[in-house]
């Protein structure tokens, strides 16, 4: 059973077995958008679909204006699309302004640039 801050993941799909392999990532927060305005003091929640191939160990990191947000340590079986959601990003205790978020994928080796989500916390309202 997770407990209820930790990350949620979903396996759809079918797989070949052979060599494990990310084919494609992608970052988002509600609604798929890749920028979003929050107001101080509520959260954020990014998503992140990864297509892979193959089965393997998934190792990476969640980070916020390159700081560790969160961990994902999978051994993934079967399935060819991954989605993961870390905890929510509160805002609270956030400088005013634009922030980063990126999933970077420590295994397996991906062989092109992460992408990154950005969001901008304005002013309660």
């Amino acid at each position: 059973m997770l407990a209820a801050d930790s990350p949620a993941y979903d396996l759809t799909g079918a797989t070949r077995n052979g060599v494990f392999s990310i084919e494609r990532l992608e970052l988002s927060f509600a609604g798929g958008a890749t920028s979003a305005s929050v107001p101080r003091g509520r959260s954020v929640q990014p998503k992140a679909v990864i297509k892979f191939v193959g089965q393997g160990n998934l190792k990476a990191v969640w980070l916020l204006d390159k700081r560790v947000i969160d961990q994902v340590n999978l051994n993934l079986h079967s399935g060819s699309v991954l989605s993961l959601t870390p905890p929510p990003v509160s805002t609270e205790a956030l400088d005013l302004g634009n922030h980063v978020v990126e999933l970077k994928i420590e295994e397996p080796g991906i062989s092109f640039a992460a992408p990154l989500i950005r969001f901008f916390v304005s002013i309660e309202d």
